[in-house]
Parts: structure tokens; sequence; C-alpha cells
């Protein structure tokens, strides 16, 4: 009889214990990416990161540069050139205010607690996807703009401008590639 109920109690424990390691495998492999693939991905996101931080500052000095034409226009100037100037300066500004943001959020993945990286990644691509569809909006007032703004150098400027809102959106659609495999499939990403 004793012997039973030690052979219960061995198979209960057994039962229990397996019952836990099952859950716990469960439950990681649903919460969160596989660690080797997250690292493989980190690896590859990062020099896009530090890309996108370079074109991020290069964005603002352009941002400068359309300002100090419109100052020095301001002066003398045609009040409609000044009037396009300062708008298209807007828009560089706006473009840079976005990747800055990007850049801001993508610096800090590493830091991401590892329960809450599916989602932290699903939500960078959605955010990701948003920032390229803004700049290509932005992206076509800066063109219109352009049009009408005779003077040389804003002329550089802009067209500087313009290639480093199309190297951002190079940057976003390749980040959006590597971090594929570490996004929530659960459903629609726009649905967040």
């Amino acid at each position: 009889m004793q012997t039973n109920q030690t052979i219960q109690r061995i198979a209960f424990v057994l039962l229990a214990a397996l019952l836990a390691v099952s859950c716990s495998i469960a439950t990681s492999s649903t919460s969160r990416p596989d660690n080797d693939l997250t690292a493989k991905v980190q690896t590859r996101i990062k020099p896009l990161v530090e890309a996108l931080y370079l074109n991020t500052r290069e964005q603002l000095a352009i941002y400068g540069d359309l300002r100090s034409v419109a100052q020095a226009h301001a002066l003398g100037g045609d009040d409609k050139q000044l009037n396009y100037l300062q708008k298209a300066a807007l828009y560089v500004q706006k473009t840079h205010l976005s990747s800055w943001h990007q850049w801001e959020m993508l610096s800090i993945m590493e830091d991401i607690r590892d329960e809450a990286r599916l989602d932290y990644y699903t939500l960078r691509r959605k955010g990701l996807h948003q920032a390229m569809d803004e700049e290509v909006y932005d992206e076509r007032f800066i063109t219109i703009y352009q049009t009408q703004i005779s003077h040389a150098e804003a002329q550089k400027d802009i067209q500087r401008a313009l290639k480093m809102i199309q190297r951002n959106r190079k940057i976003y659609r390749q980040l959006i590639d590597a971090i594929a495999p570490l996004v929530s499939m659960d459903g629609d990403v726009s649905q967040l």
C-alpha cells in the first residue's frame, strides 16, 4: 500500500515537472523571439541605425543652410522667395525630426526587455512604415517649393535634402526587412 502511494507521488511530481517545463517552453516561444535570431537581427540592424543617425545629422545641416539662405534673403529679397525658402526649410526640418525619432527608437533596441521585444519590433515596423509614408508627402511638398525658388545655393541644398529623404526611405525598407523575422504575425500590423 505504501509502495503504491510512493509511486503515485513520484508520478505526480514527474507530471507536474513535465507540465511546468512544457508551459515555460510554450510561453517563451510565443512571447519573445529566439535570442540567437534576435542577436543576428540586431547585428544586421546596427549599421543601418548608424547610417540613419548620420543622415539625420546631414539633414540638420541642410536645414541650417536653408535657414541661413532664407535669413539672408529676408534682408532685401522678394517676399515670395522668402516664403518658399522658409516653407521648404520647414519640410526639411520635418523630415529631419521624423528620421531622428526613428533613430531614437531604434537605437535603444538592445535595452528592450526580452519579453517586450516582439511588441517592440512590431511597433517599430509600423513606425517605419508611417515614417516612409510621411516622407513621401514631405518630399512632394519640398519639390513643389523647389520649383518656385530661384536661389542657386538653396536649389543645391534642396537637392541634397531630397537625396537624404530617399536614402532614409531606403534605410527604412532595409530595417523593415531586417526586423521581419521578429515581428508578430498574429494579425495585421496596422491594427496595433
